[in-house]
């Protein structure tokens, strides 16, 4: 946060009193989401966790007449004594979580950071970045806040600030003598319905934090998605083989040597490649979203619940591969026209991408479960991964995991090589100590090895797409009903394993 931006943070002095409230049902169905990321504040060792308050059906009872649905990710915790003591001003946790990724990179997403004292206040207060996406909340002490309402007003209301609303003191919209969630009043009647008021209704729907839960973007959308693309490696950091194989170009087309005129040529084909789906495009994608959302409501609730966001490129970007932008799947009409000979294909790899989405929300809850499958974390530099030519990809960023084999970790990687002018992917295995990257295993035996106890046939260098393919493989023997009787022993093994793991993966958190 720079001074501008503090400046534009709202603060907000709670009241101790509470009137408790009746609770009532949150719609199902919403047509707009509001994703949320709770990061809850702890010591350096992990203990004296910030107190916390995930109020989805106090929360939903204000949003309705902004058609407006709160989704909890599931709460990280973050390790930052200093942060949860308020040792430290808001700036520098700001700038802490922007670099290990617990605030949200996307401006799509609210990141909601729970601490036990601000700026060395221990008193019950919250502050909300108008018209951004991170609010700190402070609920005091255990005697301090009783009322599930006062938790769920602090919330909704500093939230409300990101949505671009203001205290209705200053609204000159909004009439202050009556209960409002920007307002005074008690707890259930600013947490009502009517505490609303229209005009911020308007307001919050002009948010970006409002998403529908079926979007199709446009040109020019696409194309800024593309070049933008916060979630993903800066183009200037890309090595010259991959953006020619993104932009579909001969692995010996010349790219500008100046780097701010290779950036500028980039953006440029970027954006000549952006499309915009067909209606006929627009209608079948409906119809699938809307089965898969059937199909996996009951066991995967975060897979129909989170938003299906579309964009297009033409075919010959990427080579025509479906892959993931920021909260984005991006298809081609290559793809669309092999989605159309195979529904059950096409479902299968709609569920992928929506996986890689998930895992971009919450990538620390799938390191966890990755660790359990025998991966380890490790470092590779930028030099070495250029070096080598690994791949970009999109859904698997970064080659920072490797597998444990013998003793020894090996890091799987997918390099592009030239072949006859054109790119191939090899996926190979090299030995690695610490950040040091070894030369590569010339016998396969161990990849091999390693490839065969998962029920999938490609994707295996990143646990990444190992999840989105085995989720794949499991949604079709589970709701398509497909047999799996080719797969050994192992292979079953594994799928039952991946069950159990993502029953739990995507729920969303139990709230108030």
């Amino acid at each position: 946060m720079n001074p501008s931006i503090v400046q534009r943070i709202t603060l907000t002095l709670l009241a101790t009193t509470a009137i408790s409230m009746p609770l009532r049902s949150a719609p199902l169905d919403r047509s707009n989401v509001l994703i949320v990321k709770p990061v809850i504040l702890c010591d350096d060792n992990g203990e004296n966790a910030a107190r916390h308050a995930l109020p989805k059906t106090l929360a939903d009872q204000v949003y309705p007449r902004g058609d407006l649905e709160f989704l909890y990710l599931p709460p990280v915790h973050w390790h930052h004594g200093k942060a949860r003591r308020g040792e430290i001003n808001l700036d520098t946790i700001v700038k802490d979580g922007h670099a290990n990724g617990m605030i949200a990179k996307d401006p799509h997403v609210a990141t909601l950071l729970f601490v036990s004292a601000v700026d060395g206040m221990t008193k019950p207060l919250g502050r909300g970045l108008q018209g951004g996406n991170i609010c700190f909340v402070n609920l005091g002490a255990p005697d301090k806040m009783r009322d599930p309402a006062e938790r769920a007003f602090v919330v909704a209301h500093e939230i409300g600030h990101c949505l671009g609303m203001i205290h209705a003191v200053n609204d000159l919209k909004v009439p202050d003598d009556v209960p409002n969630l920007q307002g005074d009043g008690p707890f259930a009647e600013r947490l009502a319905v009517e505490g609303l008021h229209p005009s911020q209704v308007k307001t919050l729907r002009r948010s970006p934090l409002v998403l529908s839960r079926l979007h199709f973007g446009d040109k020019e959308e696409t194309a800024k998605l593309i070049c933008e693309d916060q979630w993903d490696l800066p183009l200037d950091t890309l090595t010259h083989d991959n953006l020619r194989f993104e932009l579909g170009l001969t692995a010996s087309t010349p790219l500008p040597e100046d780097d701010q005129e290779r950036l500028a040529f980039v953006k440029m084909k970027y954006t000549a490649l952006a499309a915009e789906y067909t209606e006929e495009d627009k209608e079948q994608l409906t119809q699938w979203t809307k089965r898969i959302d059937q199909l996996t409501l009951e066991t995967w609730p975060m897979i129909a619940k989170l938003p299906w966001h579309f964009a297009k490129m033409s075919s010959t970007f990427c080579k025509g591969r479906p892959h993931t932008r920021g909260l984005h799947i991006i298809l081609t009409d290559e793809a669309m026209k092999r989605f159309r000979q195979s529904e059950s294909k096409a479902l299968e790899v709609l569920l992928h991408e929506k996986l890689h989405v998930i895992q971009r929300l919450m990538p620390h809850h799938f390191e966890a479960a990755y660790k359990n499958y025998g991966y380890d974390t490790v470092t590779v530099s930028m030099e070495t991964a250029h070096k080598l030519n690994f791949v970009r990809n999109p859904d698997a960023p970064a080659p920072n995991w490797a597998i444990r084999h013998d003793d020894r970790l090996l890091l799987l990687a997918t390099s592009l090589e030239t072949n006859k002018n054109d790119f191939r992917f090899i996926e190979r295995a090299y030995p690695i100590d610490q950040a040091t990257v070894g030369s590569p295993l010339s016998d396969t035996t161990t990849l091999d090895e390693w490839r065969a106890q998962f029920p999938i046939r490609v994707g295996h260098d990143h646990p990444n797409e190992v999840a989105a393919h085995t989720l794949g493989r499991l949604f079709r023997v589970e709701m398509l009903n497909e047999p799996n009787d080719l797969l050994t022993r192992t292979q079953r093994a594994t799928l039952s394993k991946a069950k159990k793991s993502f029953a739990k993966l995507l729920q969303f958190p139990i709230t108030e």
